[in-house]
């Protein structure tokens, strides 16, 4: 019996060591203010809308661990396990497009998320009702063809 729980937690403690290792947090994460950042009135148009169905909010036990692998970047290019794994059991891949965790805000729970591409450039943008609050962070997951160069994010409270 002993054998058994002394190899449970070797296991254990490399699975951790493992993901701690891969995931190449910041030991300094940012803060959600942070991550607010107003596109240019210079953005091309015409604006692509992102389909619904082809961007996932990260599971709430799964912010943080999505905060610290994007780091300092804006996005990062997720294999499809990464990103069912930050999403849960209903992410389902689009042939064709890849994975990408992009950061998102929130300022509070009454309202959501939409994503427009203006060329390379792709605004995460949370609207809601209600009195504004501090922003909150909301990774997303978004299919795209290729990575975005630029990732502007918005929040906006109609109060």
């Amino acid at each position: 019996m002993k054998t058994c729980v002394g190899i449970a937690m070797m296991v254990l403690a490399v699975t951790i060591a493992g993901n701690t290792l891969s995931l190449g947090a910041d030991p300094n994460p940012p803060s959600p203010k942070d991550w607010l950042k107003n596109p240019p009135e210079t953005l091309s148009t015409p604006a692509t809308e992102v389909a619904e169905t082809n961007f996932y909010v990260v599971g709430l036990t799964h912010v943080y661990t999505a905060v610290g692998w994007l780091g300092g970047n804006s996005s990062k290019e997720l294999t499809p396990e990464q990103a069912k794994y930050l999403t849960g059991h209903y992410y389902r891949q689009d042939n064709g497009k890849k994975a990408f965790l992009v950061r998102g805000l929130f300022s509070n729970e009454t309202g959501k998320h939409s994503l427009k591409l203006y060329g390379d450039s792709l605004v995460v943008r949370h609207d809601s009702l209600g009195r504004s609050d501090k922003p909150n962070f909301s990774p997303i997951i978004v299919q795209l063809e290729k990575a975005p160069k630029n990732v502007y994010v918005v929040i906006s409270v109609a109060e």
